[in-house]
C-alpha cells in the first residue's frame, strides 16, 4: 500500500525516490513480461493519480529493460501520460461522444418543435 507522503512524491515533477517505494517499482516492472509479448517501444504510465516523479519513471524504465528479452538495440521508453490531471475527464468526454454518435437519437432536434417540422 502506498502511503500519502509517498503519493505526494509519486505526483512531483522533481520528487525523490524513497526505499519504501522499491516494491512498486518492481510492481509496476512486471510489465516486461508484456513487453516481451507485444514489443511496444513505449509504455505510457496514466490512471487515477499522475505519476510524474522524474526518478521514479527512470527508475521503472531501468527496471523493465533490465527484465525484458535482451534484443539487439531494444529499449522500451516509460512515459507519463500527456493528458495529465485530464485523462479520466478526457476518457469520460470520448464515451459520451461515442455514444452519442452510436444513438442518433442523442444528437436529433433539440425540441418538439425541430422534431415536428
Amino acid at each position: 500500500m502506498i502511503t500519502e507522503e509517498e503519493l505526494i512524491e509519486l505526483v512531483k515533477l522533481d520528487g525523490q525516490l524513497p526505499k519504501s517505494l522499491d516494491p512498486f517499482v518492481m510492481w509496476i516492472a512486471t510489465l516486461s513480461d508484456v513487453v516481451d509479448l507485444m514489443d511496444p517501444q513505449a509504455i505510457i504510465l496514466a490512471g487515477n493519480f499522475n505519476i510524474r516523479n522524474k526518478k521514479v519513471i527512470g527508475a521503472i524504465e531501468m527496471e523493465v529493460n533490465q527484465r525484458i528479452v535482451s534484443l539487439h538495440n531494444r529499449f522500451v521508453r516509460v512515459r507519463p501520460t500527456a493528458l495529465m490531471d485530464q485523462g479520466m475527464c478526457t476518457d469520460a468526454a470520448l464515451a459520451a461522444l461515442e455514444k452519442a454518435l452510436m444513438d442518433k437519437s442523442l444528437i436529433g432536434p433539440h425540441t418538439t418543435q425541430e422534431a415536428v417540422a
